[in-house]
């Protein structure tokens, strides 16, 4: 029998279940049909899950599932006060809004599938000859040729290629943005047996595949389809020989062919399995600070109405039994039904359910939209070198942009330029670092001493050798050559040996070629590939073991991180000297990189390959282990070399950016990979750690000496007294609030002291700053206890500084530093900050030379650094002051309505009785107020330049002054006092008594609901065009045709006959006092609400109203709020803006 996950994915809601287990594939075998096709799935839904699915996903959010019982109560007639349509009717605009945005991104998604599964591919099948297919029918098992500029449409197992020595070379662009070409490799075994000779044209490349290739047979055993793209650990059995099989021979899916003529590979993963496929996955949903308090918003307002429900029904039923059972009018029954007590509170719970509107959700999310496209059309923080602009992936979080109190940033290519520049080099315990007037590679005593010391041209062609990067023939540079790598690192080294006379020229999978040009005669050198051990994060080096042509010996160069190379030198080796150059290079921020070498005998080498082509046999997980080990019993007892330095520059005004964001409140973390001296210094010059500060190491062999060094900071005269504040004021709505509710009104607002000492809450002031190394980080994240100390301490300082981490470290220190309940910012470049960018509240990334992955990953992405000062002081400040308007103003206007009819309700013996007719309540959230909100979107409390200007301005977004117990409750007592004015005022002038002046009809309720409905519109749209504080011509049609369009609508409904309001407007048209009265509550409403925020702004104002004063006074604003036009920003604000 299926189960329900095999039901869901034939239904298409979700990818079938994979099977956790080895996976054998034969070449053309009839045993490989169990496994999917080729078919890819990115879409959301099928025809027929479309609506099941997307109802389901609907009704998941618990407001919807509200409006649904409410629209469902509404439709039993005893209790209902109102026509179900006024819930029901707008419910399905919502749901029906939602749907169709829904379905047409899905259908954008089918289309993209549709084009890369119907993609032609030239297949080998069951050992007949070439035929083309569509992509979708490719079955794991084929042989798929690509020819050179086309698409992998599979993961493949590269088996041969159109180059004489197997190579092919790939651009990963599609998975991870870099754009630098990857070599790949068949194997030798398998090119022997697939090509032929009588296809190569003048002994070069062969044109085409050999008949040979639909007679291979190989069987290959590797893992279950997952989604670690850079392994692969596999083996295959051809002719009785089992061959080690990786990465450098797996082609992945979406990658491209480029430079070679073509490629034919084994299918092994297909469709919705291969390695990008089973990487997609949505991305980590993300909630706005702002989402969560509007959900406690909704718990409040209902629990409020759980209190009219229970109070005032309460009020109802007793009044019903004691006083109006015996008026012989009313018609009641003999005998009341059982359910009679609970008729009038079910009547309370549907006249107060307008409270949380039903069009709340959806202009919301439509305002969010609206803000994100604000970010990505800010031509000002386009890149000028790149022309890359900010891009918004995820627009529902743009409020938290305004609400950071942390920030985890990666140091290289984030705070850096990522261009790495060689700067020096130590030698023989000598030091070589040029001078101002030239770089060390054109330095006259290098050069000349190049020709005489065998050191340092040993130490510039182990440059040269030890890398994985490619020639590239270019006219442009001096030695004629360019090189591309995956590392900027090994490119600078590379074009250092080039500059200074050790040219790799040549270089394929088997040999190598140098051209030494340090002499006045040119030399050839060659050598043969025998190994290649790769670099990766854990051995944090990496060698290569060559045969130098006329030799009897091999040689094993080596470089990598001091930590991890220096332990391995020869005991003999004296290393004090490089250890004090290396930490005078750190002082100055460069980077290390420690070289060595040894002379490998071929009989040890021999024994010692055995050993590792049986790890690289282990099929599994288990394989990099043991690689690993195989490979430290090769890189010992090492002979020194010398070392390098490389400077990687700071990206232009990061220092300025840091110090800005720091006067705003906000506290950074630095997470690299570099050592404690480099991440130090980089510390310092961008202005992470201040000179005042103090720095304080947290280091010990053991966690026992970890917890004793952090004890003992616990106790620093700096931090010993500072409070540890896990939440800034107003960022939550609870009960304890509402009970303190008049004291939080005194607080927020209070004048300059009490506004400074609140606005200071989320971090303290600067006096020191902890820097912590990988090592000692990973025992403080391994023992919870010692996690909780240093995370005590970490939290009372503006800056850490961790060094050495791994990508796994980052990712747990931002989660931990999420779960202190403080708003979290992660910003990084390359694939290795992914986890910590989806870990964070707001995920930032940079589009920058290590790919595209952190950008595609990330909530906002960007070109450079500095871009994160406008994106957090102007449009985190904008978007978070918006939203916050907007959700409370939907709020007010909603309350205001029902409040209206509460106080209806007394004159009725708390009856349940409806005030408004359906028609009204139906229109009032989704039409005839919906447009001046969405119209507030467009509003600038502040120029863009003032807030630049004022970094300390963003302490009020920071700390939710924006929407708290307080000002919501502003907002709700503005709305009680308003209703209490316009039911007042209308039930004075429109006594029982009132008749018609042009026709003596007696006021009816219509007619007197219209009234009071009318003067709602006009206050609720004054107070949203009183409060804007940027009127555009936009904001106007918004306003005035909000009028035009209610007047049409009310006159055209009320010329409709057989409707209780037939004629209601055309007789209050005839009227004047009908319009007097309508003028005189607007104005009385309004005038109250003009001349309380006047004393506010006069005698109380909070940060931002006084800047707003004196913005106005000195008169940079006239031109910005009445013509439009924002001014131009000067100097150094012009610059990070």
């Amino acid at each position: 029998m299926p189960t329900i996950r095999e039901v869901l994915a034939w239904l298409g809601c979700c990818q079938p279940p994979v099977t956790q287990q080895l996976r054998v594939v034969k070449a053309h075998g009839c045993a490989n049909k169990k496994y999917c096709t080729n078919e890819v799935t990115n879409s959301k839904y099928t025809a027929i899950t479309f609506l099941p699915y997307n109802l389901y996903e609907q009704f998941k959010r618990p407001l919807n599932r509200y409006f649904l019982l409410i629209g469902l109560l509404q439709l039993i007639p005893m209790i209902t006060p109102v026509n179900p349509i006024t819930t029901l009717g707008p419910l399905l605009v919502a749901f029906l809004i939602t749907a169709i945005k829904e379905g047409f991104d899905d259908i954008k998604r089918h289309r993209q599938d549709a084009q890369f599964n119907n993609t032609k591919h030239k297949v080998y099948r069951d050992g007949a000859t070439a035929r083309t297919i569509a992509s979708k029918d490719i079955c794991v098992g084929d042989i798929v040729l690509v020819p050179n500029g086309g698409e992998i449409p599979c993961d493949l197992l590269l088996l041969v290629t159109s180059c004489r020595e197997g190579v092919a070379y790939i651009q990963t662009a599609n998975i991870d943005g870099e754009i630098d070409l990857k070599p790949r490799s068949a194997l030798p075994e398998v090119m022997e047996l697939m090509q032929d000779e009588t296809t190569t044209q003048d002994g070069q490349d062969y044109q085409e595949p050999s008949d040979r290739i639909v007679q291979f047979a190989g069987e290959l055993t590797c893992e279950a389809p997952n989604k670690h793209i850079y392994d692969f650990a596999s083996s295959l059995r051809l002719n009785d020989k089992t061959l080690s099989i990786s990465k450098d021979q797996l082609l992945l899916q979406s990658c491209v062919l480029k430079n070679t003529r073509w490629v034919a590979g084994l299918v092994v993963y297909t469709g919705n399995e291969t390695k990008v496929g089973m990487n997609k996955r949505d991305p980590p949903s993300k909630w706005a600070q702002v989402d969560q308090k509007i959900s406690d918003l909704s718990k409040f307002v209902f629990c409020f109405q759980v209190l009219i429900f229970c109070g005032l029904g309460g009020v109802g039923i007793a009044t019903k039994y004691i006083w109006t059972l015996d008026l012989f009018y009313l018609a009641w029954p003999a005998v009341q039904p059982f359910y009679d007590p609970i008729v009038i509170p079910a009547r309370f719970l549907l006249l107060t359910s307008v409270m949380i509107p039903i069009s709340f959700k959806v202009i919301v999310d439509i305002s969010k939209s609206w803000i994100s496209r604000c970010i990505q059309w800010d031509l000002k923080m386009v890149d000028d070198q790149t022309q890359i602009g900010a891009i918004a992936n995820n627009t529902g979080i743009a409020e938290d942009l305004g609400q950071v109190e942390y920030i985890l940033t990666d140091k290289t290519g984030t705070l850096t330029e990522n261009q790495m520049e060689f700067k020096a080099c130590v030698v023989d315990e000598e030091s070589f670092e040029g001078s101002a007037e030239c770089s060390v590679m054109d330095d006259p005593t290098l050069r000349n001493r190049l020709q005489e010391e065998p050191s340092l041209k040993a130490f510039f062609r182990l440059l040269a050798l030890c890398n994985t990067v490619l020639p590239v023939v270019s006219a442009e540079l001096e030695y004629a050559f360019k090189y591309q790598g995956a590392s900027p690192d090994e490119e600078a080294l590379a074009h250092a040996a080039a500059k200074v006379g050790m040219v790799l020229s040549h270089k394929d999978k088997s040999s190598i070629e140098l051209s030494d040009r340090t002499g006045n005669v040119e030399e050839l050198m060659e050598y043969r590939i025998l190994e290649t051990l790769e670099f990766n994060s854990d051995r944090k080096r990496m060698s290569i073991v060559v045969h130098p042509k006329g030799s009897s010996t091999y040689m094993l160069y080596i470089k990598g991180a001091d930590d991890a190379l220096i332990q391995r030198l020869d005991p003999k080796e004296n290393v004090q000297q490089l250890k004090m150059h290396l930490d005078g290079y750190a002082r100055r921020g460069l980077r290390t990189l420690v070289c060595a070498y040894r002379e490998v005998e071929p009989t040890e080498f021999d024994k010692w390959r055995q050993t590792y082509l049986e790890a690289k046999a282990v099929t599994g997980v288990a394989r990099q282990a043991a690689v690993d080990i195989a490979c430290e019993a090769i890189e010992k007892d090492l002979k020194l070399v010398g070392a390098s330095a490389i400077e990687d520059k700071l990206q232009e005004f990061v220092p300025q950016t840091i110090k800005r964001l720091r006067e705003a409140g906000i506290a950074f973390w630095m997470l690299t990979g570099d050592k404690y001296e480099t991440a130090q210094q980089i510390a310092v010059s961008c202005n992470l750690m201040q000179p005042q500060e103090e720095l304080l190491l947290v280091a010990g062999k053991t966690e026992m000496q970890v917890r004793e060094c952090i004890a003992r900071w616990r106790e620093h005269p700096r931090l010993k007294d500072k409070d540890f504040r896990p939440m800034s004021d107003g960022c939550c709505f609870s009960f304890r609030d509402v009970t303190n509710f008049f004291g939080k009104i005194k607080t927020s607002r209070s004048g300059d002291h009490a506004e400074h000492s609140q606005l200071a809450g989320a971090v303290v002031e600067p006096g020191c700053c902890i820097i912590v190394t990988g090592q000692t980080l990973a025992m403080i994240l391994d023992s919870p206890v010692c996690t909780q100390e240093f995370m005590d301490i970490a939290m009372k300082v503006a800056s850490v500084v961790c060094c050495r981490v791994t990508p796994g470290q980052k990712a747990e220190v931002t989660r931990l530093v999420k779960a202190t309940g403080r708003t979290t910012l992660s910003i990084g470049d390359g694939g290795n900050d992914v986890a910590m960018i989806q870990e964070a509240h707001v995920g930032i990334g940079l589009s920058g030379k290590e790919g595209l992955q952190a950008a595609r990953a990330a909530d906002f992405s960007f070109a450079k650094f500095k871009f994160l000062q406008p994106l957090l002081l102007v449009h985190g400040h904008y978007s978070y002051m918006r939203t916050c308007y907007i959700v409370q103003y939907c709020y007010y206007k909603s309350i205001l309505l029902s409040f209206c009819q509460i106080i209806f309700n007394a004159y009725a013996l708390f009856s349940g009785t409806t005030y408004w007719n359906s028609f009204m309540l139906a229109c009032w959230n989704g039409v005839f107020t919906v447009v001046t909100v969405f119209a507030y979107v467009l509003d600038r409390d502040l120029p863009r330049r003032t807030l630049l200007e004022n970094p300390r301005l963003y302490k009020f977004t920071r700390t939710g002054r924006g929407m708290n117990t307080a000002t919501f409750a502003a907002f709700v007592f503005r709305g009680l006092m308003q209703a209490v004015i316009c039911m007042a005022i209308t039930f004075a002038i429109y006594g029982p008594t009132w008749v018609h002046p042009v026709d003596g009809r007696v006021m009816d309720q219509e007619s007197i609901t219209t009234v009071t409905y009318s003067a709602l519109l006009c206050i609720q749209t004054g107070t949203i065009y009183i409060e804007s504080h940027t009127v555009t011509w936009l904001n106007q049609v918004a306003i005035w045709g909000t009028f035009v369009f209610y007047w049409f609508s009310i006159w055209v409904y009320s010329g409709v006959p057989r409707v209780a309001y037939h004629m209601v407007v055309h007789r209050h048209v005839m009227d004047p006092i009908f319009f007097l009265t309508v003028a005189l509550q607007t104005t009385v409403c309004l005038a109250i609400q003009i001349a309380t925020q006047g004393w506010w702004y006069s005698f109380r104002p909070n940060m931002l109203q006084k800047k707003h004063r004196q913005s106005v006074v000195k008169g940079v604003e006239r031109e910005y709020f009445y013509h439009c036009k924002s001014h131009p920003d000067e100097d150094e604000v012009a610059k990070f803006s």
